[in-house]
């Protein structure tokens, strides 16, 4: 037989609840509350007290199982629409896909933490990041590889390695300092070359370039 009911005590390690049927005035046993899966794969999301339900029990109401949860006239879908799949939490977090426009939302209110003891893969089209205090990235090697221009714009960018190499052209448009410089081919300053330039020292002497 169809019931209906309100949740007056819960059982979530167990997957267990307590009803209290209006029309009886009076709570049922502990009943199981009806999930998506419960063998390999285990759901679990235990109803509120108070929330408003619908159990199918036995002709004495001794036996039965919580089916599901439904809205009523105090209790209406939060950012429900056509198309909609919404997960509103009680804290305002919300979990939404919209398949009309496809667009897959996330709001948390909280922290955000993803664990996986393999591989994290992410492939999208464009991606913005935007972190309003500080981002740290920790790993044993980092590759960062751009099919065109790579721009780091920041007050101050500090380089700590024991060896920073640069392949290709460098073009510093600010000062260089330097506790001391090694160079294996030339150096110049404007059309001055360290490798060819003399000094014309007093009496005439010319001293010869750098060999």
């Amino acid at each position: 037989m169809l019931k209906f009911g309100l949740i007056c005590e819960v059982d979530a390690a167990k997957g267990l609840a307590k009803v209290h049927f209006q029309d009886d005035d009076v709570p049922s046993g502990w009943l199981p509350m009806s999930v998506q899966k419960s063998l390999k794969d285990k759901y679990s999301f235990p109803f509120d007290v108070n929330e408003h339900v619908w159990c199918i029990m036995d002709e004495h109401c001794e036996y039965g199982v919580i089916g599901g949860a439904v809205y009523d006239e105090q209790e209406q879908p939060a950012g429900a629409g056509e198309g909609k799949l919404v997960i509103h939490f009680a804290d305002n977090s919300s979990i939404e896909y919209d398949r009309n426009t496809k667009t897959l939302s996330l709001l948390i209110k909280g922290d955000i933490k993803i664990t996986s003891d393999e591989k994290l893969n992410v492939e999208c089209k464009e991606a913005n990041i935007t972190v309003t205090q500080k981002a740290t990235v920790k790993a044993n090697e980092v590759n960062v590889e751009a099919q065109g221009n790579a721009t780091v714009k920041a007050a101050s960018v500090k380089i700590d390695a024991p060896n920073a190499q640069a392949t290709g052209n460098l073009d510093v448009t600010g000062n260089i300092t330097a506790a001391a410089v090694t160079a294996s081919g030339d150096v110049k300053a404007g059309a001055i070359s360290l490798l060819t330039h003399k000094h014309t020292a007093p009496g005439g002497v010319t001293t010869p370039a750098i060999p």
